[in-house]
């Protein structure tokens, strides 16, 4: 019975450094995909700003 009770609580331990570290990753995950929306976001406002009001995609080239 005592074996049995160390193996059990052996495989407790194991599980709950299991699930500390599991919880580890997944905040640093979240961390960078936080990161990462604020990157796309601060690019997608560059982007806007590159682009302006007026669009010159339409008026032919200067050498016509």
């Amino acid at each position: 019975m005592e074996t049995r009770i160390s193996d059990l609580e052996s495989r407790m331990a194991f599980l709950e450094k299991g699930l500390s570290d599991l919880d580890e990753v997944i905040r640093e995950v979240a961390d960078r995909m936080a990161n990462l929306a604020r990157e796309v976001e601060r690019m997608r406002t560059v982007v806007a700003s590159l682009e302006g009001p007026e669009s010159h995609i339409d008026e032919p080239p200067p050498h016509y």
